[in-house]
């Protein structure tokens, strides 16, 4: 019952500012809407944890070809990073959070809606590959690495149709670390290893990172927006 009231009084509201040419969505506010916001992203990160697990979170192989000098080496030919996957995350936080209200129109039918967004902040993100190097005077060589990312943050939001309470969410953009902060281990060691360290590129992985938003994290967020109660709109800018 309650939340059909809010609904209603939502609905109302929505009415008389259109009545008095008022810019509804201008004077709205989510009362705390960090906390819901961070609330729901806190069961995500459990689930996937617990859940998913962070080794599911796979990455794209990686083929490259070198064609360098180091010292008096001439080094050239193929490396390939494959069997990529997430081996750990030091820490996780939402950042920047933000609610933005508007009017959508839908097959002549206008509705509020609410768009919640935050930055999730993923810090020591360690990954690892299997390795094949090809080079020319030294043949086909083996090796395993792990690259640290620093802090990696992506774009997460959600919708919420205030006349239905549909949700819907969805991830953004993307920033990876440069490469001066992105530490790598490749073992057996070898002067090989130095010459792929150094040609490593960090966002050869954004694409593989990127998905695991689109396809892992945001659509758990409905999910577990289920859980909480939306919070209180009040129309006095807070």
């Amino acid at each position: 019952m309650r939340k059909f009231l809010c609904v209603f009084l939502i609905f109302a509201s929505f009415l008389s500012c259109r009545s008095t040419n008022v810019n509804w969505a201008s004077i709205a506010c989510l009362v705390n809407g960090t906390s819901y916001f961070t609330g729901i992203i806190q069961e995500v990160v459990k689930e996937i944890e617990n859940e998913v697990r962070w080794c599911n979170l796979k990455l794209d192989d990686i083929n490259q070809f070198v064609n360098t000098s180091y010292y008096n080496w001439r080094v050239l030919g193929p490396v390939n990073y494959s069997n990529g996957f997430t081996i750990s995350v030091q820490d996780l936080s939402i950042l920047n959070i933000k609610t933005i209200f508007s009017t959508k129109n839908e097959n002549g039918r206008e509705y509020g809606d609410a768009y919640i967004e935050g930055t999730l902040r993923i810090s020591g993100l360690k990954v690892g590959f299997d390795v094949k190097t090809n080079f020319e005077d030294s043949g086909e060589r083996h090796f395993t690495s792990v690259h640290e990312y620093e802090t990696t943050t992506m774009l997460l939001w959600m919708n919420r149709n205030l006349l239905t309470n549909e949700t819907t969410s969805s991830s953004g953009t993307l920033s990876i670390p440069k490469p001066r902060d992105v530490r790598h281990v490749y073992l057996p060691k070898s002067n090989i290893t130095e010459v792929l360290s150094r040609h490593f590129v960090p966002n050869v992985n954004a694409g593989s990172i990127g998905r695991w938003g689109r396809e892992i994290i945001a659509p758990l967020i409905p999910k577990h927006a289920a859980k909480f109660d939306f919070p209180e709109i009040r129309f006095d800018k807070c």
